[in-house]
């Protein structure tokens, strides 16, 4: 399936939030902590599939045995 995509990099890369609006009269918004994302994509799918896809990059971490790396976002749909 086709999908158009954006990057969206270094000061273009939204900053702690983005919020997408459609035609049914709902906004959906995507919250993160701007320190943890290094650059984000949103794909738009055709309109008849009703998608959109997001995805927020951390820079690149190497972990040793036994550490963790803790990645958050929030998601709220308001009208």
């Amino acid at each position: 399936m086709a999908q158009d995509g954006k990057h969206y990099y270094d000061q273009k890369t939204p900053r702690d939030a983005w919020t997408f609006s459609g035609t049914k009269g709902l906004n959906v918004t995507q919250r993160f902590t701007n320190e943890q994302v290094d650059f984000a994509w949103v794909y738009a799918y055709p309109d008849y599939l009703g998608q959109l896809d997001t995805e927020l990059w951390s820079d690149r971490v190497v972990l040793e045995a036994g550490e963790a790396l803790d990645l958050s976002y929030e998601i709220e749909v308001s009208r």
